[in-house]
């Protein structure tokens, strides 16, 4: 442009087409000064040219501005200075809009940091313009760099420091007023009963919304140092603490806490309140007044009163207040007799006719070669075939379960009777053996022989007696219940007519889709189940107890067992041979009492290896292997109460999903709209991408029996948190029934990575992976899940970024948060209507990123190792681990400015050895504390260490470790400088609680998906 320019004022012969302007008003000397190009040259010759053509110095555009106006904007010295050589009067030309030119400039400037208007307002500012003058809409060159400058995250630190000197410089020397209202192009709300956005904002409301702790704090400081009101309100009436208190910004209240009326909103936001303890404890502290009426004419106690925790409440009122539930129900209906109507309802099917009895067929062995249409030999009801089992105690530590297969089989082809045998280790096809008989007799006989010389019993005989050291007989299953589709059929399926019942429409069709049979018979086949073997209809809940009581036998005769090796394989204190043998043969006996009472407790439980008659018992060997058993028992004892609820209302003469309703003992009712309006933005709120084929369709409040009152027995403080469960529609029926429960001692450990506890989740997507992948089809053909939200007490919380098992609650606390990459905004996490739980309705954001890490260390300033005769490949990583931000971390709490310490057990130091030769080994280390900073309201923003290692050979080396507090990992660091951060091992947060009491489920949710 400038050439074009340069050009027409060296060929224009009419000197005034050059005093001519466009259509804006602007001459040839306001297109000139709006060019980000330096003013000397020929651009300087151009200028005067023009100047001497006619063109006015102090001409203005339509709009009212200068030459100077422009110029501001680029903060060109020179020509800056030639506009005010040849008029000074331009400093204090305003525009038709009031605008100086330096608000002018600061207005219109596309700069994200001010480097060419700081020349201008120190030019001007000397030139004795006018800086405090504010525009015709109140801004001032204050409020144009509190609204445009100070909310860029990625701002070094030392721009930072710039910026706050320039707001400094504003408010003492060029005397701006830190009053009044202004326009914002920022966009907040403060005032949840409209939810309009606020216009225009004082400097102290506009500081508040600053994301930068640093600079908030620092610039809400200066201006009420300098006279900054904070009575003063945005146009919608609301003060700086009124915002403050929307953003739950407790260390901004200790900044502009004054004498001002309590703060007015019990609801910050449209949809709850954050219910900040600490924001309140801080006012009355400073003697607000708790009786002070808003203009609605309520005080704060009244607004308290309406919230349901009680919380606030009680610190206002100095008293106990208990949380109130406005929808408890007091009763629950008798409990029907679930057994006994289940046994009723069998009995009524097998009278139907409904209940078949079907012959298990004799099979010969795969590995039979007897030749092409044989079949196992029988002897009028006496079948010659047997699966034999014992442990052989000469092989292994603990034995190994071994099988011996004999049958007799007969080929008619050929009319030869071939004796089959068959032996190895179980889980092995073993070795086998045909011997070939012509006679039917001698192939008995030898059939009885070995049998006899195996088990130590005569065959055919109705009485067995385990044998020490010998085989035991696998009973065959002869025949099995096959039951007619209606038996287990759901209730909307069967052509059956109900009474009316009394539930709910919504909640009679979501307590069909719990209620449904073969979803348990689903749960049943994921717990290593054979419904062929045994139907769900047949696990009796008394025979499972009895099998768990056979399995405590077993585990405690291992655990006996486990004592009786450790003594024979004790070095301490040898033994003699014969206490060896003796010991020897104790091990054997009850190695064999095993093997037979694992054989009588598969007699009550069909085993879960396989539903095939073929293969053998296996004995339990080790506890984890009657662990899981007995884990595995527990779920289907489970299944089998809840399928017993089911069974007994087919045969009531009440509505069926009234029965269940009753037996279950929970009351379901459909949620309000408002807190469906809630769960659902709480559910999307919970996608790191939006859900676009999952939708909250319907959600029931859910109430069980003697939840709430297990809850309020104890003693946990704080707000409680609304999370999610997650699980699959197999499990629902008996979560709602039971409650949600921890795994029990000898379930194992796999799965549990934070320990056996209740686990949830702040995020829907997470819980939702929990659902399975087959959703439940509606008749109306829509495809569902269902998710629990849970009421749960966490308490004080133990903060790991990584797993960590355990079984009860970290010392001192009353849960575990398993830290995750994506969390929710934590500053919209409020407390709704709906309850008294905190409910984090905060968008999913990166921890770090778009969220504070509360801490983290940077290291710089790092040795040379470039020269040293180490190869590459035996330098360190140049990266501190867990173990080396820990060593950190636990210097600095010792609050000592300088920390020596010897390597040792308890302070081992290598892990802080993160240069140099990696074999080197770390003997002294020595933490100086050199510096801190802190934020203004005295919080630690930064300490700046420097650490010293000494190694085995007396060599050194050194580096720099500063701790940032609050911080983004996008934040401009020294040069040189890194941060070294634990990156959290899960994707989404985890919440873990180890005791049931504190958790109570709330809603149950339905899910539609595409």
């Amino acid at each position: 442009t400038q050439n074009l320019i340069a050009g027409l004022v060296n060929n224009t012969k009419d000197k005034s087409t050059l005093t001519q302007t466009n259509d804006k008003g602007e001459t040839l000397l306001h297109v000139l000064a709006q060019q980000s190009v330096e003013f000397q040259g020929a651009v300087r010759a151009v200028a005067w040219q023009l100047i001497d053509a006619g063109v006015s110095v102090s001409a203005t555009t339509n709009q009212g501005a200068t030459a100077m106006h422009f110029a501001a904007i680029h903060g060109d010295l020179n020509l800056l200075r030639f506009l005010l050589h040849l008029d000074p009067s331009l400093v204090h030309t305003l525009t038709k809009s009031n605008e100086s030119p330096l608000v002018f400039a600061f207005k219109h400037s596309t700069e994200k940091y001010p480097n060419a208007l700081l020349r201008s307002l120190v030019f001007l500012g000397r030139s004795k313009a006018n800086v405090a003058q504010p525009d015709a809409h109140g801004h001032t060159v204050l409020s144009l760099v509190l609204d445009r400058f100070l909310d860029h995250r990625t701002m070094s630190q030392t721009s930072q420091v710039v910026l706050l000197d320039l707001v400094e410089f504003l408010l003492q020397e060029c005397k701006v007023s830190p009053n009044g209202r202004f326009p914002t192009t920022a966009s907040f709300v403060c005032s949840p009963q409209t939810n309009e956005i606020v216009k225009c904002v004082t400097p102290l409301i506009r500081a508040v919304h600053i994301s930068s702790v640093f600079l908030r704090e620092h610039a809400l400081a200066m201006l009420l140092h300098h006279g900054a009101n904070v009575v003063e309100t945005d146009d919608q009436g609301n003060t700086v603490l009124m915002h403050a208190v929307v953003q739950n910004h407790l260390d901004d209240l200790r900044i502009c806490l004054g004498l001002v009326p309590y703060a007015e909103r019990r609801t910050p936001r449209a949809n709850g309140s954050f219910e900040n303890v600490h924001i309140v404890e801080l006012l009355l502290k400073h003697k607000v007044s708790i009786e002070a009426l808003d203009k609605r004419k309520v005080s704060a106690v009244d607004l308290a009163k309406l919230q349901h925790s009680g919380i606030l409440l009680g610190l206002l009122t100095n008293s106990k207040v208990v949380a109130r539930d406005v929808d408890t129900c007091e009763t629950y209906a008798a409990i029907p007799p679930v057994d006994h109507d289940a046994t009723v309802y069998l009995s009524q099917c097998q009278a139907r006719g409904l209940v078949k009895t079907v012959p298990i067929p004799l099979v010969k062995s795969p590995l039979c070669q007897a030749g092409p249409g044989a079949n196992v030999h029988v002897n009028g009801v006496t079948e010659f075939s047997v699966l034999l089992s014992k442990v052989d105690v000469q092989a292994g530590q603990h034995g190994v379960n071994v099988f011996y297969r004999m049958q007799v089989v007969h080929n008619v082809v050929q009319d030869v009777f071939v004796l089959f045998t068959n032996w190895g280790r179980m889980g092995e096809s073993g070795k086998y053996q045909h011997t070939p008989f012509k006679c039917v007799t001698s192939a008995e006989d030898e059939f009885k022989k070995i049998f006899k010389s195996k088990t130590g019993n005569v065959f055919g005989h109705d009485l067995f007696v385990k044998k020490i050291g010998k085989y035991m007989v696998n009973p065959r299953r002869r025949s099995r219940h096959e039951y007619h589709e209606s038996v287990t059929a759901s209730f909307s399926s069967t052509s059956l007519t109900h009474p009316k019942s009394i539930l709910d429409n919504v909640v009679q069709q979501i307590l069909g889709v719990v209620t449904d049979l073969k979803c348990l018979e689903q749960a049943a086949t994921g717990y290593d189940h054979s419904l062929r073997d045994m139907p769900l209809v047949e696990l009796e809940p008394s025979v499972l107890a009895t099998a768990l009581d056979r399995l405590s036998e077993i585990k405690t005769i291992l655990d006996e067992n486990a004592s009786v090796l450790k003594k024979m394989n004790s070095t301490d204190q040898p033994l003699e041979p014969a206490q060896i043998g003796a010991l020897a043969d104790s091990w054997r006996a009850a190695t064999d009492g095993i093997a037979e009472k694992s054989s009588r407790y598969f007699e009550l439980v069909p085993r879960s290896d396989a539903s095939c008659d073929d293969v053998p018992l296996a004995s339990f060997l080790t506890v984890d292997d009657v662990n899981k058993e007995i884990t595995r028992v527990r779920h289907l004892l489970d299944v089998a109460h809840t399928s017993k609820i089911i069974l007994g209302a087919k045969a009531n003469a009440v509505h069926p999903l009234d029965y269940c309703y009753d037996a279950m003992q929970v009351h379901l009712t459909p949620a309000s709209t408002a807190d469906v309006d809630v769960i659902s933005a709480y559910f999307e709120a919970g996608f790191s991408r939006k859900p676009s084929t999952h939708k909250v369709t319907r959600v029931l409040k859910v109430q069980r029996k003697g939840e709430a009152e297990c809850m309020q027995d104890i003693a946990v403080p704080g707000h409680h948190t609304l999370l999610w469960h997650g699980t699959k529609k197999s499990n629902l029926m008996g979560i709602l029934s039971r409650g949600l429960c921890i795994a029990p001692p000898e379930a194992p450990t796999t799965g549990y990575a934070f320990g056996k506890g209740i686990y949830f989740a702040d995020s829907a997507e997470k819980s939702f992976n929990y659902c399975g992948s087959d959703p439940y089809t509606l008749p109306d053909k829509r495809k569902v899940h269902y998710m629990l939200l849970c009421d749960v007490a966490l308490g004080t919380t133990h903060r790991v970024v990584e797993p960590e098992y355990r079984e009860v609650a970290a010392d001192g606390t009353h849960s575990t948060f398993a830290m995750a990459k994506y969390q929710p905004n934590p500053h919209d996490t409020l407390v709704t209507p709906i309850g008294s739980c905190r409910v984090p309705l905060g968008k999913l954001q990166q921890l770090g990123e778009e969220i504070s890490l509360p801490s983290a260390w940077a290291i710089g300033n790092i040795p040379d190792f470039s020269k040293s005769t180490v190869r590459p490949w035996m330098l360190q990583t140049s990266r501190l681990d867990r173990a080396g931000l820990a060593l950190l971390d636990k210097a600095l709490l010792t609050g000592q400015s300088k920390v020596e310490w010897e390597n040792s057990l308890e302070v081992p130091l290598q892990p802080l050895h993160i240069f140099g030769e990696r074999w080197a080994k770390v003997t002294k280390l020595e933490l100086q504390v050199e510096a801190k900073e802190f934020y203004v309201n005295g919080r630690e923003r930064i300490v700046r260490c420097h650490v010293t290692l000494e190694f085995e050979n007396s060599t050194k080396y050194s580096y720099s470790a500063h701790k940032y507090f609050d911080v983004v990992t996008n934040e401009s660091l020294a040069n040189g400088f890194k941060f070294h951060l634990e990156r959290p091992a899960l994707t989404h947060n985890e919440f873990i609680v180890y005791n049931q009491a504190q958790v109570k489920i709330a809603y149950l949710v339905e899910i539609e998906v595409a």
